[in-house]
């Protein structure tokens, strides 16, 4: 009896084994993003939330995770309908996350690269570009790229941009996303470490070095990843940050046309003044109709750093004060939205 029992052990392991390998995802060239593609992201709580453990047959459950309200839509154009196309001849697609900015990649081959990107009034253009998709990529999957940048800011202000990059397929199993459903999923593991200093006349003035470590799931039924963790360390002349992101996205039919254009009917942004500023500026703007408007400041990664309106406004001409004595040296982007109409302008603290 014992001589059958050991051949069916083998047999049984065997047959586990095959099965956790077909239930591995493989992200092939279809997962390329193409023009007209969306999805939504929305910010989750990250209370109590972690990534988890790597390697094979792990379940990550997520279902407890709740969202914050804030949502941003993704969405993918023709490099022809975003500002700053031109300095990117090579791009087939570019993509708006934030209102801010658009990325710019090109996916002709079997990698997807980013080519930099474009804000109202600057763009970043790598002259070595960022591999950011290389297929077919699953389980053990692994790559590591460099990327460099060098862009002016204005008033004799130029930034040198350095980076690398590695993406590793670290883990498979199955996630409980926050709506309940279960799912296969490949998890893909990315460092990225960037340095930015600014040079005034050839004189280096201030570094900022941004870490980043993100966990991303995706699934069969997915595109894009369903579920992303982040976690930030941003160093800029010595003061380092920390910052934590919990992301659930779902992709959506959004129309790209419509998306929210950088000019406005019944609005003007003006130019801070003084700019560049140390270490307050006058932001003004004119409305030609009442509405609820905000208005914002982000540094250059897109996070949030001071609301400055928040509130109804009659048509009229407005000004504000921006006190920035809290933050390091850098550039930052302001924002004026009125529900989806959105302008975004660029200024410079230099301390």
């Amino acid at each position: 009896m014992k001589t059958y029992l050991l051949p069916l052990k083998f047999l049984l392991t065997a047959l586990l084994f095959a099965s956790a390998i077909n239930a591995q995802i493989i992200l092939n060239s279809d997962r390329k993003p193409v023009v007209g593609d969306s999805f939504t992201t929305s910010d989750m709580d990250t209370t109590g939330v972690t990534e988890g453990a790597s390697g094979s047959n792990i379940t990550w459950d997520f279902s407890n995770v709740t969202a914050t309200g804030q949502q941003l839509i993704a969405q993918y154009v023709d490099p022809s309908e975003a500002p700053g196309d031109s300095l990117f001849p090579d791009a087939d697609v570019a993509v708006n996350y934030d209102g801010l900015s658009y990325s710019f990649y090109d996916t002709e081959s079997s990698t997807v690269h980013s080519l930099g990107m474009a804000y109202e009034d600057f763009s970043i253009v790598y002259f070595n570009t960022e591999k950011i998709s290389e297929y077919p990529f699953t389980f053990n999957s692994t790559f590591l790229d460099n990327f460099q940048a060098q862009y002016e800011l204005g008033e004799g202000l130029i930034v040198h941009n350095i980076g690398i990059t590695q993406y590793t397929g670290d883990a498979f199993g199955n996630i409980i996303l926050p709506d309940g459903s279960n799912h296969a999923a490949l998890r893909v593991k990315i460092f990225r470490q960037t340095a930015d200093t600014i040079f005034v006349t050839g004189i280096p003035l201030s570094t900022t070095e941004v870490r980043t470590t993100t966990y991303e799931w995706y699934t069969n039924e997915s595109k894009f990843p369903v579920f992303g963790i982040s976690y930030l360390e941003i160093n800029v002349n010595g003061n380092i940050t920390t910052e934590k992101q919990v992301d659930y996205n779902t992709e959506t039919p959004t129309d790209v046309n419509d998306e929210p254009k950088q000019i406005v009917s019944g609005f003007e942004l003006l130019q801070n003044y003084p700019n560049p500023f140390n270490p307050s500026t006058k932001i003004s703007w004119k409305s030609s109709v009442g509405s609820h408007q905000t208005l914002k400041i982000y540094n250059i990664l897109g996070t949030e750093v001071a609301t400055l309106v928040d509130e109804y406004k009659p048509a009229g001409n407005y000004e504000v004060n921006f006190d920035a004595s809290n933050l390091s040296s850098g550039v930052y982007l302001y924002r004026l939205q009125s529900g989806g109409n959105i302008i975004t302008k660029k200024m410079t603290l230099l301390k």
